[in-house]
């Protein structure tokens, strides 16, 4: 029997008739000739687990974990097992594998949350079950674990700390990075920013009003920061933690570990030359599952998603005046934002569809553009290049579409930004770009020509996109306001379940749990 189908039909019939032997042996066939075949594999792996054959159902959900890495069932399934044979830290680690790749996984965090306790980490095991109640909060099993768990032990989830960031500090997305993971924790706990000058085109830039003129924030006139400079900070604010934002000058991170705090890093970036480096840092913070899989073999890395403000960004309140928006920021290194190919595909499209318009926000001039895209901007009245730097929420309520061709992000701020605004997104089908945007549902992806390696190593090949098939998505939403009226609509719902700035809260909240688990870390 090779169809698989006529497999299924046989493993229903023979449910029903008890015959699991029959059922174990003829996956196990089909297994032999079709070894990749995931579904089959995780059937098997089931059926053993139901007949209590646990060895064998181990052995099968960790094939299938190598067969399928991010799928966070079959690691809740090894969960389980494990718990099952009294194995903890194994338990433990699958339960942790599974949250890390699905973090609205509330039976995992049940997992989580009971292995835990065998294990007598209270604390950390009321965060679990707390974790998984936010996502479920009609999980009984969950509840009455997290209530037989003394009132002493809950309240030091929530204990107060001393966080202290190192960063840029003014209208770029590195800075917008440190300032939302400020955001997520300044509620629970006293931040306070050294913030160093950063630069653009040889420019010195640092902000201290507006959204930047935040409590606790200290100023330094040059990017590199001499050790000394941290150290002081740190012992004159009292930190408990120190988060750098992607540091490259290694003797500063070791400056602050001397002082005794813990030092963790968020990192979206990388480079294969860091590697050596990045078990000096206590915890490392990945906003993308790229990022995550990419460094957490050989560094304590923790997938921690990512979130937005949804009350600061939200669809605006009239039609906006333009089809597509394109954020083109400060153009970035050779186009990264790939702004010239947007113009170009706009200008394609806008021959046949002339009723289409294109509103270009950036933060630089037509001076750094190529000569032939300026020609472009110049002759196409429909093309609009609006040079400004405006804080958060930004220009997005100009657009209805987000126009994203980039070649290369970390993680790409416009993304979330816009799907919070209610915008559908056209964006390059490479991650992280499709770890947000979902085709056919909250935006479309294009499709990647060719890849290449940018001059400075980074770690991710810069994608460029097929200018023609850019073109014909475009096209596709440009021609369809009922469909991009539809996306619209489920982007804004996927920003508001899944880009939550509690949710980021919660995870950032279990690593410094795993990072601070006496009760007072205080030197």
């Amino acid at each position: 029997m090779n169809d698989f189908q006529q497999i299924l039909a046989q493993l229903a019939q023979w449910e029903k008739e008890n015959k699991w032997s029959e059922s174990i042996k003829l996956l196990e066939e089909w297994i032999a000739k079709n070894p990749k075949h995931a579904e089959s594999r995780f059937r098997l792996a089931l059926l053993y687990q139901q007949t209590g054959n646990l060895l064998k159902a181990v052995d099968a959900f960790e094939e299938l974990a190598r067969l399928t890495p991010n799928d966070a069932v079959v690691y809740q399934n090894l969960g389980v097992l494990n718990y099952q044979q009294n194995l903890w830290e194994k338990a433990e680690s699958a339960f942790r594998k599974a949250v890390q790749l699905d973090s609205n996984y509330a039976e995992a965090w049940y997992g989580l949350g009971k292995v835990l306790l065998k294990q007598n980490r209270p604390e950390e095991a009321a965060a679990a079950f707390q974790a998984s109640l936010r996502w479920n909060p009609d999980f009984k099993q969950a509840k009455k674990a997290l209530q037989a768990i003394p009132l002493k032990h809950r309240p030091s989830m929530k204990k107060r700390m001393r966080i202290g960031f190192v960063t840029i500090w003014f209208e770029r997305g590195q800075a917008y990075v440190t300032k939302i993971l400020r955001d997520a924790l300044k509620d629970d706990h006293e931040t306070f920013v050294l913030a160093r000058t950063g630069g653009v085109y040889g420019e010195p830039k640092l902000e201290k009003k507006g959204v930047w003129d935040v409590p606790n924030l200290t100023t330094y006139p040059e990017y590199q920061i001499p050790g000394a400079v941290v150290k002081q900070w740190i012992d004159d604010n009292q930190l408990d933690l120190v988060i750098f934002n992607e540091e490259y000058d290694w003797a500063l991170v070791m400056a602050a570990k001397e002082t005794g705090v813990k030092v963790i890093t968020y990192l979206d970036y990388y480079k294969e030359d860091w590697k050596p480096y990045m078990a000096m840092y206590d915890g490392v913070i990945c906003s993308t599952m790229r990022t995550f899989q990419l460094v957490r073999s050989f560094c304590s890395a923790h997938y921690v998603g990512w979130a937005v403000d949804t009350v600061l960004f939200h669809p605006p309140e009239e039609i906006p005046p333009y089809t597509f928006f394109h954020n083109a920021g400060w153009l970035g290194i050779n186009y990264r934002k790939m702004t010239p190919a947007a113009v170009v595909a706009f200008d394609a499209i806008s021959k046949s569809i002339p009723e289409i318009t294109l509103f270009i926000h950036s933060q630089a001039g037509l001076d750094k553009m190529p000569a032939t895209i300026v020609n472009i901007i110049k002759e196409n009245p429909r093309i609009t290049y609006h040079i400004e730097t405006v804080p958060a929420p930004g220009l997005y309520h100009k657009g209805k579409i987000l126009l994203f061709p980039t070649k290369l992000e970390g993680l790409g701020l416009p993304l979330s930004e816009a799907l919070a605004c209610g915008m559908p997104v056209i964006a390059t089908n490479a991650p992280p770009m499709n770890e947000f945007i979902r085709h056919g549902q909250n935006g479309l992806l294009v499709n990647v020509a060719r890849t290449e390696t940018r001059h400075d190593n980074i770690a991710f090949p810069e994608t460029l996109v097929d200018l023609n098939h850019l073109a014909e998505q475009m096209a596709v939403l440009a021609r369809d306001p009922n469909l991009t009226r539809e996306m619209g609509i489920r982007a804004r719902k996927m920003a508001e379940e899944e880009l939550s700035y509690s949710g980021l809260r919660e995870k950032m909240e279990h690593v410094l749990i795993a990072l601070f688990k006496s009760s007072d870390q205080r030197k």
